[in-house]
C-alpha cells in the first residue's frame, strides 16, 4: 500500500475499497468493495497459477480494478474467487464418450452426472448442509443446488454407487448370535 501513487489512492478511498492482505481462494461470500493488492503484473498471474491449471489472461485480466502508475495490480477479490472456481469446474469429467461411460460402468462405479442424478433422488446435499459448511456455496450458486451438485461432482471423473439397505430393527427375528 505504501507504493501507491496518490490517484490510485485516492480512487480507492473514493470508490469505498477495503484492502485484503491476505491473498488467498475461498468460496465465501465477500463483499464486492474488497480488492487485493498485487506489487506486479507477474505476482497478480502466480495467484492465479497457484489456483488453476489454466491460466488464461484475457479471462484474468476481468478481475483488475485498476492499476497504479507504479505497475501494481489492483484486483476485485470477489472476481478472482469467481474467476478460479469457473476454472476449476473440470467439464471433461462431464462431457464423456459412451465408451469412457461404459469403461466407468464395466468398474462397477457412475459418472459424475449419474452420482448428481443419484444425490438429487435422495435429496443429498453432498458438500454439507445449507447452513453450515455448505452455506457459502449455496450463496455462490444462489441456492441451486442442481448447478451445485455439478459443479460438486466435476471433481472426479467417477464415483461409487450408494446404496442403502432396508434393516427392520423391530424385526423378532434374531438378528445377532451372542455368546455368553
Amino acid at each position: 500500500m505504501k507504493n501507491l501513487d496518490l490517484r490510485t489512492m485516492m480512487f480507492l478511498f473514493i470508490t469505498g475499497a477495503t484492502i485484503e492482505k491476505k491473498k488467498e481462494y475461498t468460496m465465501q461470500r465477500v463483499n464486492p468493495n474488497v480488492v487485493y493488492i498485487f506489487s506486479n503484473y507477474d505476482e497478480y498471474k502466480s495467484y492465479f497459477e497457484k489456483n488453476i491449471d489454466d491460466v488464461k489472461p484475457d479471462v484474468i485480466n476481468l478481475a483488475i480494478y485498476t492499476k497504479s502508475k507504479n505497475g501494481e495490480i489492483i484486483a476485485l477479490k470477489g472476481l478472482c474467487d469467481h474467476i478460479i472456481t469457473k476454472s476449476t469446474f473440470k467439464t471433461n469429467n462431464l462431457d464423456l464418450t459412451p465408451k469412457q461411460i461404459n469403461d466407468i460402468h464395466e468398474r462397477g462405479k457412475i459418472t459424475p452426472l449419474e452420482k448428481v442424478e443419484e444425490w438429487e433422488k435422495f435429496n443429498i446435499c453432498a458438500p454439507g448442509d445449507a447452513i453450515g459448511s455448505a452455506k457459502d456455496r449455496c450463496y455462490y450458486f444462489q441456492n441451486d443446488c442442481h448447478q451445485c451438485l455439478i459443479h460438486y461432482a466435476s471433481q472426479k471423473a467417477e464415483y461409487d454407487k450408494t446404496e442403502f439397505e432396508i434393516v427392520n430393527s423391530f424385526s423378532k427375528k434374531k438378528q445377532f448370535n451372542i455368546k455368553k
